[in-house]
């Protein structure tokens, strides 16, 4: 299984710290303002909102509007009144909900309104492709503001049985040129910690450069080789393998499918192959006392970690070979 991770997932926190949109302190800067209708008289500043609360101030440009009741709506819904004494007045308004990008906001009788970008229409969960900006950037989200930020293409490895080997790991992606041109996509080792709570660092970069294939332009299937990344990966324990991808050419941008794509053939997906490596048979001998009234006495320890996950051991048996008998078997 795979995940493309854009930047309307993860963000840069004000502490520093890559973290998923829920979880960050403040998305000021991530998610644009739309105005759905702006009457030119009633407006309003942001000073800073999350995925569940919003603080902004709320003011007017025309004195006719002074000593009023301001009407202000969430979807339609009147939630408050503010009435301005003077046209520098700006009076504070906190909302909270669920999902505040979710939600329009509207101040005034004439209704201006505006939204927060909504990641649930931006998300790669869909058709939406994923787009670089440009060759001097990391694989981006295009239709995003801003633009031209980093992100990383992750696949989860954890279904590969524990204590084998990795033979061969092949990275097959739908991608198309921007400009209908000829490209070279480069895949990197991607080096980031991904535990379903960190996000991508705004200064990470791709690692060792893996492997490069060109694409014809429109539409082409590529194969990379990343079985160094992938072993060195599953080897460590991770359960997670990321890569960073970027392109080679002049004012080019290269587009990679989602995973949640309509047309299953054209998601991107990571081919494994991998050899279970057998349980080590175990060999003993034990030297005869001479005697046969004496009992020979020894201990024999199956060490079964080898075994893959996904079997089941059922029987072991134990073969024997002797001048004499084994009265017990420990």
């Amino acid at each position: 299984s795979n995940t493309i991770i854009g930047r309307t997932e993860w963000v840069k926190d004000i502490d520093g710290k890559c973290k998923g949109i829920r979880e960050a302190e403040s998305l000021k800067g991530y998610f644009s303002i739309r105005y759905l209708k702006n009457d030119g008289i009633h407006d309003f500043e942001i000073v800073d909102f999350n995925y569940t609360s919003i603080e902004l101030k709320v003011f007017v440009r025309d004195s006719k509007e002074l000593n009023k009741d301001i009407p202000i709506k969430v979807d339609g819904i009147q939630k408050k009144t503010k009435r301005l004494t003077s046209l520098s007045d700006k009076p504070t308004i906190i909302f909270k909900s669920d999902n505040i990008l979710a939600s329009n906001y509207s101040f005034g009788s004439e209704s201006t309104t505006i939204m927060l970008q909504d990641p649930d229409t931006e998300t790669l969960d869909d058709d939406d492709p994923f787009e670089s900006g440009d060759s001097t950037t990391w694989t981006i989200y295009g239709s995003l503001n801003p633009t031209r930020t980093p992100s990383g293409i992750k696949f989860n490895i954890s279904e590969i049985p524990a204590g084998n080997q990795i033979d061969a790991a092949t990275l097959y992606l739908l991608v198309s040129s921007g400009n209908g041109l000829p490209l070279t996509v480069q895949v990197f080792e991607y080096d980031i910690v991904w535990n379903e709570e960190d996000g991508i660092d705004e200064s990470t970069t791709g690692g060792a450069l893996l492997d490069t294939d060109a694409d014809s332009g429109v539409d082409d299937l590529i194969n990379l080789d990343v079985t160094s990344w992938v072993s060195s990966g599953y080897t460590s324990g991770d359960i997670n393998v990321s890569f960073a991808l970027n392109i080679t050419g002049t004012f080019q941008s290269v587009t990679v499918i989602s995973k949640e794509f309509s047309t299953a053939s054209s998601r991107p997906f990571l081919n494994i192959t991998f050899s279970i490596i057998p349980v080590i048979g175990i060999t003993t001998s034990l030297t005869s006392p001479g005697d046969a009234s004496v009992e020979p006495d020894g201990d024999i320890t199956f060490n079964c970690s080898a075994v893959p996950v996904l079997s089941n051991v059922t029987n072991i048996t134990l073969y024997h070979n002797s001048s004499g008998s084994f009265d017990k078997i420990h």
